[in-house]
C-alpha cells in the first residue's frame, strides 16, 4: 500500500526517503569501488562523501591495466544495476497500486541509471576515463601515453558541458549546474587528482602522491568525483 493522504508529513517523508535512497546509491557505487580494489590486492585509505558524490581514495596505483579495469569499471555497473533493480520494483509496486513508492523507485531508477551512465563518459577524472585508461594501456602498453589522451579527453568533455551550460543559462533555461559539473571535470584534468572510487577524480596514473588528496568535488578517477553530480575516480568518484 502506498503512502497516502498528502500534507506536509507526507511530502517530508518522501522527501526524506528519496535523500536517504540517493545517498545510499552514492555509498554503493564508492564501496564497489572500494571493495573491487581490496579484492585486487589495492589498499584502499578511506571513502569519503559528500553531498554530490564520493571518493574511495586508494592507497597506491593498480600496477596492471585489468585491475585499474576492474575497480573504474564496478562503481558505475553497480549504479546501472541499481538503477534496474529499481526499475524492476518500481514496476511491481505500480501493479500492486502502490503508485507513490512506485514513483519514488522510478525516480531512483532514472538517478542511478544517470550516474551509472554520466561516469562511464570516457574522459579523466570520470570513471569512464579510468576505463579507457586501462584499455589504451592495454593495447599499447604505455601507460602515460594513455594518460595524456584520456586527460585530453576530460578536457574536451568539461569544456563542452561549461559551454552548454553557459549557452542554456544565457537562453534561460537554467544550466548554471551542468557548468559546475563540467568545471569540476576540468579542474580534474589540470592538477593532480585525488586517490580513486566513484563519483570524485583520481590522480594521474604513475605519478606518486606526495601529500594526502583534498577532498572536493570534482572525481576523480577512482573515486570519481562526481560522479558524479548527476549526482560519477586513486580516488574513484561519482
Amino acid at each position: 500500500m502506498g503512502i497516502s493522504g498528502g500534507g506536509l508529513g507526507a511530502s517530508l517523508l518522501i522527501g526524506a526517503l528519496a535523500v536517504l535512497m540517493f545517498g545510499a546509491s552514492l555509498i554503493a557505487h564508492e564501496y564497489a569501488h572500494a571493495l573491487m580494489a581490496r579484492r585486487r590486492g589495492i589498499g584502499v585509505r578511506k571513502v569519503q562523501m559528500w553531498a554530490l558524490g564520493g571518493l574511495a581514495e586508494l592507497e597506491s596505483e593498480p600496477r596492471r591495466w585489468n585491475d585499474e579495469f576492474a575497480v573504474s569499471v564496478v562503481g558505475p555497473l553497480m549504479s546501472l544495476a541499481i538503477g534496474a533493480v529499481s526499475v524492476g520494483a518500481a514496476v511491481g509496486l505500480g501493479f500492486a497500486g502502490a503508485d507513490v513508492l512506485a514513483t519514488l523507485l522510478a525516480w531512483a531508477a532514472v538517478v542511478n541509471i544517470g550516474l551509472g551512465v554520466f561516469n562511464l563518459l570516457p574522459g579523466f577524472p570520470l570513471d569512464g576515463g579510468r576505463v579507457l585508461h586501462s584499455l589504451i594501456w592495454w593495447r599499447t602498453g604505455k601507460r602515460h601515453r594513455a594518460t595524456a589522451i584520456t586527460a585530453g579527453s576530460g578536457r574536451v568533455i568539461g569544456a563542452g558541458l561549461i559551454a552548454f551550460g553557459v549557452w542554456s543559462f544565457v537562453n534561460g533555461n537554467g544550466g548554471l549546474l551542468t557548468a559546475f559539473v563540467g568545471w569540476f571535470i576540468l579542474s580534474g584534468t589540470t592538477g593532480p587528482a585525488p586517490g580513486a572510487g566513484g563519483t570524485a577524480p583520481r590522480r594521474h596514473p604513475g605519478r606518486r602522491r606526495r601529500s594526502p588528496p583534498t577532498s572536493g568535488g570534482a572525481r576523480r578517477p577512482h573515486g570519481r568525483r562526481l560522479r558524479a553530480l548527476l549526482a560519477p575516480c586513486q580516488p574513484h568518484d561519482i
